[in-house]
């Protein structure tokens, strides 16, 4: 382009010059003088550099250096000093000619440059660990919470295109690099939610986060323009997991790995379960014991007074432990000692432990410290064995304050080795800084505090162990919360630098969540004539004019939810005194459910007049379209809650046609057929209250209940009085059935595929089990939902109380059972089992005067002989499953391979 072109274009609002080979200036266009307040006479007396803010010199000459005659046109950006002496962001497009001339133009950018910042702060204050992906996978941008999660600098992370820190499963499995839920998404272009991983930073600490990755889709395509993946620590959440196992979990992780035989037996002697080490002591396999009674490894002539004694002893008649004469399978009789133990559980069932202690391995000063650290750990307060990366240490304490044992993270940090064991905790001089409160916890006194060690923060605990209501011991429970601490003081600090930043936001600001408040600033509050406290309390659509332009808002956020852009519009809102003020109100989706308001007000108008609730079907063709695409379910009510409209999602959610729910009561969806009395009351309560919230449980048409968040909003014009409803799916609810508490597919999935990590590094077996209820819609029909749903529920719990606590038994949600055997011995285990369960669930159970009878086939895949993958281990079970039904007998056991059920 020519001097003269570029004269011509002068009276654009661009601003326009060019640079000699020395970089002086020479503007020719008045917006200089016109926009910044320069005149020509000031630029061409100094050079081109002056003007650039010091920071961005650099940059800018790098980019000038890149022009060459005849190479495309460049494109960079920097900070301008205007006439006012402030720094105001220019986008520059620069040629160099053939003269050696650099022609420049450019366009002021503050305005978005400072909304980007804006942005940016927010993003910066988040408590959740933020990274793009580009598509080859380069790490292009992070926030700085993540550096914390990670442990790393963003100038360390930032650039990799490959996955640099070591990353398990919660089994244990290592994860690799291209399994990362980023790449995954990049990949397919699909959603991964809550992956949990754990991460070992660079100086060697294991961090437990749970992963989401977000397709980012910025145009049409295969693939996704980039991914985003949010990070969140749940390593206490998982401690706190840990801290919850049964008290069979504690003893197995404690003995599993010491030559120690375990036992434990049912009311009826027989074994539930067993270690290695009991089996390889008297010669057995583990199935052949699991079901049997301890009698078998008796003499003949001692079983029945045996029998005798395990049940005095467990119903508490006798204190003293039994002494017989076992012998190994090979008819060999094995001499040994044993300590016996009552455990009792929180659902009231009572087990029998045994430990074995073969006498050459055990001394009695070892047998008694055993026992003593037996009747601790027997007590109502059970914690699972700490792994070495979990950051808690347990030391448990007899009542002279003597240690009966010690475990956990930190035991060479307080100077506690194997030679502590059975010394008084007061002589060990490193512990001294919790010489103190152990005084107190021996006379009876539980202090809780945080005491800093060698600047390592410990978090003490003190429980007592009581054993027949005598208190036999003390657990002393150190967590180590430096990293908790840490985190801590990170999001103090954000939040005090997000403090100091939101009154500086010269616009009103609502972050939402859920279409609840969850913050806000002084400019909106004042904009509004709410306090801050006050708007919290509040939801979006008390905000706006009627319910249809809250429906409006919504639709316009889940249009633009997949892109992320903000989405500027003119609207009214409702300030506490009613009257209305127009903003230009800038929408930012935020993933999952968040969005961020940015409102500038624009000018007060009159109060609107009430809105006219037109039914939906005469509602314009965009308003069509919003009601259809909304994520919610919503329904249209009259008076007499009877439903007149309702959109696809209340389709998707109910199983109904539209159709079908015209002219029902709202109350036809319920799942129980007597509960008229709750929608009564709900009528009245929601005509005084004018909107409400309440958690309700539906019947969806296949007779399967799903639990929803009802809300609810009169809406009333001069004539008329109908309702809006709308329906939102709980989290939990996509997880567990409603019905029968029973895991969903999704939780069966992600179990199944811990498993199948777990069995292919081990080399174990397992098996997949489908267990279907072929009459389960004959018995709604026949006898009601009422003893159709009792009947669901007693069967989910016959198959828990068949399988191991260590299975899982999931609902497909219609009228099939899920079963994962998660480790067997050979495949025709899982056949047996497959046996036990037809025979209790097809045997006739009683409801008052009514007898159920169940019909039930079940199909059975084997991991690894019918196949190595999750998925296609469940179509293996299927296609069983269809052999069985098509013996029409409705009460097989098929196995995938035909072999097996030779």
């Amino acid at each position: 382009m020519s001097p003269a072109e570029l004269t011509s274009l002068a009276h654009w609002s661009i601003f326009l010059g060019s640079l000699d080979a020395q970089q002086h200036f020479f503007p020719v266009s008045n917006s200089w003088q016109q926009y910044f307040g320069l005149t020509t006479e000031q630029l061409h007396n100094t050079e081109f550099t002056y003007w650039i803010h010091p920071d961005d010199v650099t940059t800018t000459q790098h980019a000038l250096s890149q022009l060459h005659p005849g190479k495309p046109t460049i494109i960079f950006e920097n900070r301008w000093l205007d006439g006012s002496h402030r720094y105001r962001w220019l986008l520059w497009n620069a040629v160099l000619s053939s003269e050696k001339i650099i022609y420049v133009a450019a366009i002021e950018i503050t305005e978005n440059k400072n909304l980007s910042n804006f942005y940016q702060a927010i993003l910066e204050a988040l408590h959740v660990g933020i990274v793009l992906h580009e598509t080859d996978g380069t790490l292009s941008n992070c926030n700085p919470y993540i550096e914390e999660l990670l442990g790393v600098s963003a100038d360390t992370l930032l650039g990799q295109k490959t996955w640099e820190f070591p990353t398990i499963y919660e089994d244990g499995s290592t994860l690799a690099p291209e399994k990362l839920p980023a790449h995954l998404t990049l990949n397919s272009g699909e959603t991964c939610h809550d992956v949990v991983l754990g991460v070992c930073k660079p100086e060697g600490e294991l961090t437990w986060l749970s992963c989401s990755s977000q397709p980012l889709w910025l145009k049409d395509g295969v693939q996704p323009d980039a991914v985003v993946s949010s990070f969140v620590d749940i390593t206490d959440y998982k401690l706190k997991i840990n801290e919850l196992r049964d008290k069979l979990t504690l003893l197995s992780c404690i003995f599993d790995d010491i030559d120690i035989g375990i036992a434990m037996t049912d009311t009826l002697g027989r074994f539930v379960r067993v270690n290695a080490a009991y089996c390889k002591l008297y010669g057995y396999q583990l199935e052949e014991l699991i079901g049997q009674s301890f009698a078998l490894l008796l003499p003949p002539a001692v079983r029945i007074q045996a029998m005798q004694h395990h049940t005095a002893f467990l119903a508490g008649h006798n204190d003293y432990p039994s002494f017989w004469i076992l012998q190994h399978r090979d008819g060999k009789i094995i001499k040994q000692s044993t300590i016996e133990n009552r455990v009792q559980c929180v659902d009231g069932r009572q087990f029998k432990i045994t430990l074995v202690l073969p006498d050459n391995i055990i001394t009695s000063e070892q047998q008694q410290s055993l026992e003593s650290a037996f009747n601790l750990i027997d007590s109502n307060l059970w914690i699972h064995k700490l792994l070495g990366q979990i950051p808690v240490t347990i030391l448990c304490l007899d009542r002279e304050g003597k240690i009966i044992t010690a475990q956990g993270q930190q035991l060479a940090l307080l100077g506690l080795t194997q030679n502590a064991l059975g010394k008084y905790i007061f002589e060990i001089k490193m512990l001294a800084p919790f010489h103190e409160d152990i005084h107190r916890v021996l006379e009876g006194e539980m202090p809780s505090k945080v005491i800093g060690y060698k600047d390592v923060a410990l978090e003490t605990h003190y429980q007592q162990v009581m054993e027949g209501g005598k208190w036999i011991g003390t657990l002393m429970i150190l967590h180590d919360i430096t990293s908790h601490r840490l985190c801590q003081m990170r999001l103090k600090n954000t939040q005090h630098e997000l403090a100091l930043l939101m009154p500086q936001v010269k616009v009103g600001v609502i972050y939402t969540e859920n279409e609840k408040i969850i913050r806000v600033n002084s400019v909106c509050c004042k904009l509004l004539e709410y306090s801050e406290s006050e708007l919290l309390a509040l939801s979006l659509t008390q905000l706006h004019p009627d319910f249809y332009t809250h429906l409006q808002l919504q639709s316009i956020v889940s249009q633009h939810k997949k892109s992320q852009a903000p989405y500027q519009i003119e609207q009214s809102i409702r300030t506490k005194t009613g009257t209305m003020v127009t903003c230009k109100l800038t929408l930012k989706p935020l993933p999952p459910r968040r969005s961020l308001w940015l409102l500038e007000k624009i000018e007060a108008i009159a109060p609107p007049r009430p809105p006219v609730t037109t039914p939906i079907p005469s509602f314009s063709l965009y308003l069509q379209e919003m009601w259809q695409q909304l994520h919610d379910a919503v329904l249209l009510l009259d008076q007499d809650f009877c439903i007149q409209h309702g959109n696809a999602a209340m389709e998707r959610l109910s199983g109904y046609l539209i159709h079908e729910l015209h002219h029902k009561s709202l109350y036809f969806l319920d799942k129980n057929e007597d509960n008229l009395i709750f929608y009564q009351e709900l009528q009245q309560q929601l005509m005084q209250q004018k909107q409400l919230d309440v958690r309700i449980e539906q019947r969806h048409k296949q007779g399967t209940i799903y639990a929803c968040d009802l809300k609810m909003m009169v809406c009333q014009n001069s004539s008329d009085i109908s309702y809006i409803a709308v329906l939102q799916t709980p989290a939990e609810s996509l997880l567990f059935d409603t019905l029968t508490g029973l895991p969903l597919r999704a939780m069966f999935d992600f179990n199944l595929q811990k498993n199948l990590a777990r069995a292919q590094r081990h080399h174990k077996n397992f098996a997949v089990l489908l267990v279907r209820v072929e009459n389960l819609s004959v018995i709604q029909q026949q006898f009601g939902y009422a003893v159709s749903d009792k009947w669901l529920q007693m069967l989910g719990n016959m198959l828990k109380a068949t399988v191991r606590d260590s299975d899982t038994v999931a609902w497909d949600g219609k009228r099939q059972f899920v079963i994962l055997l998660e480790e067997i011995s050979q495949a025709k285990d899982a056949g047996l089992v497959g046996q036990m369960i037809l025979f209790k669930l097809t045997q006739p159970l009683k409801f008052a005067e009514l007898e159920v009878h169940g019909e039930v086939n079940i199909g059975i895949a084997i991991y690894p002989d019918d196949h190595h993958e999750a998925d296609h281990l469940v179509q293996m079970a299927a296609i069983a499953l269809e052999r069985a039904e098509k013996q029409g007998t409705g009460e097989q056991c098929c196995f995938y391979n035909p072999k097996l059920q030779e």
